[in-house]
């Protein structure tokens, strides 16, 4: 039955109806081409023209290189599918008339309020809200945050029992099933009242859900139905733009949005990923006004009959006991929106982030910049967490989600994958200040294509209800993920992780010039019977507390493997090497050689134009390791192993508490850790041995 459902679907039928067209377009090139070879030559040239401006294109780099190697690697295909479907641009007439409504609802908007002005973060992130889609901040509002989509259901109910008006309904997917027949139910109810109904949904993504005439049976009803761009069998750019919105608005007075849709899956009725795990969010308030200028923003361009915003903003908006502020916002393709808001808000929050911020999110699939905040942040001592799903309802866009893994964990962020199935929560916390909701996922369709909403809060008591929400979710139900899991999972499936972590310095180096590798001078003749001859230096990284990370420079002499000087900081800046330098210069009873080498590996700490003239001042010869080998600098490598085999940081809690361990480590390595290599004697006692005789 289910095979026949589908195979009759209209799906099937107009994406059929899609690859016969592209099919019989790629056939007639073809034959073009072996008949002519100019036609060769031309899509050539073209592909050459065609990646030039996407290059041109102000668009993240992780969207435009594969369609730049598609087009010039393969210009007869490329060139054809980019023309299909890789312009994001609407047609002058679609943009024209989203340009006229969206005029109309921007203008109803009052003006942000000036009393985020005393948080100038905040501030600065309302007002970047405000100026890209005019959606201002309110206070005094209500809300509440609805954990999962059964609570979402039960509280949805509960409001559209009370309209009295009217209802806005704008959802990405609508599925027949128990969820839609109540809702439904509840509709019909309502409009024997007088409460009238208007209904949108993307009809690309009920596509295999409802039939195609769904929305004509609902105008039957009294429902005033709208499918967002009708799924039609022509091969058009306009596929790409999806209504990805989840919108409720009752009478003005209440709203829902957040990751819900309505279908089955969601309430937890039908289980083809695992438990479904997903959140919203409940607004009362003036804020809710923005959710009437969002929907009949989509609404009106849709249909002929236009809807003035004035009839549906309520002046009645209860004022609620609430210190914070809530602000919604709405992101789409060019040219309707300048800016790619979703992203936008995202990134502003990670920056903005001090003490922690926590991730849900269905699908991570970053660009550069995305992961390279993350990262910082967590360099800046930000406790960053991440939750995705564990059971895909897309296998490569799982795959892709955990291909992205490898340097969020290198960098010490904590990822979780939700074990009983599949988490669809799009939601960012900060700080017990800042949080967002809504449903623009951390993947590019979301960010150029589809049209989302969100919103962002600030000061909100359901804050703490999304952060502790969060917290249960990754301790009871949470996997952590770790390197080793990865890799093996990364080698299982064949991914590679196309996001390497940034080192600032090396940018800096390559864009200076300045920084200078070094010969090989020691080679690895370490032992040269003379201490204080040879030195070793090099950093490494250690971890304590709840995650937290120091850094370790030490300087070992190669002949006696006594610790000689060494350093220890928060951050993995340039100054760790050269402190280190500065502590060893400082020992003034080392008899150093006069010919003293200190031999370092080819980070962008030794190759610095700071440590070559530090080196310099102190008449000491600078060595380094050939490129990406670590044999070139064994016993100091050797030295770390050991040394983080018999370290006891699990006790320590501060840095205060890690340089002391370090500090009784290294006396005690010195002083009283015997070396069979050392004639059984300690460094120190070793080194004593040697300088008497030679004396």
């Amino acid at each position: 039955m289910r095979f026949f459902k589908l195979f009759f679907s209209r799906l099937l039928i107009v994406g059929l109806a899609i690859i016969i067209q592209l099919g019989g377009y790629f056939f007639l090139l073809h034959y073009l081409e072996t008949r002519f070879a100019w036609v060769s030559t031309m899509f050539t040239i073209l592909g050459l023209l065609v990646a030039l401006k996407i290059v041109d294109h102000d668009e993240p780099s992780s969207y435009k290189l594969p369609w730049i190697l598609l087009v010039v690697l393969a210009p007869f295909v490329g060139v054809t599918l980019y023309s299909f479907f890789g312009r994001k641009k609407l047609t002058k007439k679609m943009t024209s008339r989203f340009e006229d409504v969206y005029e109309v609802t921007q203008n109803a908007i009052p003006e942000p309020s000036i009393e985020l002005k005393k948080n100038i973060m905040a501030y600065g992130q309302s007002q970047y809200i405000f100026n890209a889609c005019r959606m201002p901040a309110y206070s005094n509002c209500y809300s509440r945050y609805l954990s999962s989509g059964e609570v979402f259901f039960e509280a949805l109910k509960e409001e559209l029992n009370k309209a009295k008006k009217y209802i806005f309904f704008e959802y990405f997917i609508i599925e027949k099933g128990k969820m839609w027949d109540e809702i439904h139910q509840i509709f019909l109810d309502k409009i024997k009242k007088g409460v009238k109904v208007y209904l949108m949904y993307d009809d690309i993504g009920c596509a295999s859900k409802i039939p195609g005439n769904f929305y004509k049976k609902l105008r039957k009803e009294g429902i005033d139905a709208v499918p967002f761009n009708k799924f039609i069998p022509i091969v058009s750019t306009i596929h790409n733009h999806r209504d990805h919105r989840k919108i409720t608005v009752i009478d003005g007075l209440v709203a829902f949005t957040g990751g819900i849709n309505i279908a089955d899956e969601y309430i937890n009725l039908k289980h083809p990923f695992g438990k479904w795990k997903d959140g919203g969010v409940m607004i009362k308030g003036a804020a809710v006004d923005s959710y009437v200028a969002l929907f009949l923003q989509n609404y009106n361009v849709m249909t002929t009959k236009q809807l003035f915003i004035d009839d549906f903003i309520s002046y009645e908006h209860e004022a609620y006991e609430s210190k914070g502020f809530l602000q919604a916002y709405g992101s789409g393709p060019k040219p309707i929106f300048k800016e790619n808001i979703g992203l936008d808000v995202y990134l502003n929050i990670i920056n903005q982030a001090k003490k922690y911020l926590y991730i849900t999110t269905p699908y991570l699939i970053c660009d550069y910049s995305l992961l390279e905040a993350l990262v910082l942040a967590k360099r800046r001592g930000v406790d960053v967490k991440l939750i995705t799903p564990h059971i895909p309802d897309k296998k490569t866009m799982f795959m892709l989600t955990r291909s992205n893994y490898k340097p969020l964990l290198e960098a010490g962020i904590e990822v979780y994958e939700y074990k009983p199935g599949f988490i669809h929560t799009k939601m960012f916390v900060c700080d017990d200040e800042y949080a967002t909701i809504g449903t623009v996922n951390l993947d590019y369709r979301s960010f150029i294509h589809h049209y989302e909403c969100g919103l962002w809060m600030y000061k909100e008591a359901s804050i703490l209800d999304m952060k502790a929400d969060f917290l249960d979710t990754a301790s009871s139900d949470g996997i952590r993920m770790n390197l080793k899991k990865i890799r093996r999972l990364m080698k299982k499936y064949g991914l590679k992780c196309p996001i390497r972590q940034a080192n600032p310095y090396r940018r800096m180096m390559k864009a200076t010039q300045e920084h200078t590798t070094c010969d090989n001078l020691v080679n690895r003749i370490f032992k040269t019977g003379i201490p204080y001859n040879i030195l070793l230096t090099d950093i490494t990284y250690l971890f304590y507390g709840n995650n937290k990370k120091c850094y370790l420079s030490t300087i070992k002499d190669a002949e006696t493997n006594e610790i000689i000087a060494y350093y220890i900081s928060e951050n993995m800046t340039l100054d760790i090497s050269l402190e280190t330098i500065k502590k060893l210069h400082r020992k003034r009873k080392l008899m150093l050689s006069e010919k003293v080498i200190i031999h370092s590996d080819q980070g962008v700490h030794y190759t610095s134009p700071k440590f070559h003239n530090l080196l310099k001042k102190y008449n000491i010869q600078q060595s380094m390791s050939r490129r990406g080998n670590c044999w070139d600098n064994a016993p100091q490598e050797s030295y770390f192993g050991h040394m983080k085999d018999e370290l006891n940081l699990d006790t320590c809690f501060t840095f205060r508490d890690v340089c002391n361990e370090i500090k009784e480590y290294i006396e005690y390595y010195n002083n009283f850790r015997y070396q069979w290599n050392l004639k059984k004697m300690t460094p120190v006692q070793y080194r004593n041995h040697l300088l008497e005789s030679i004396t």
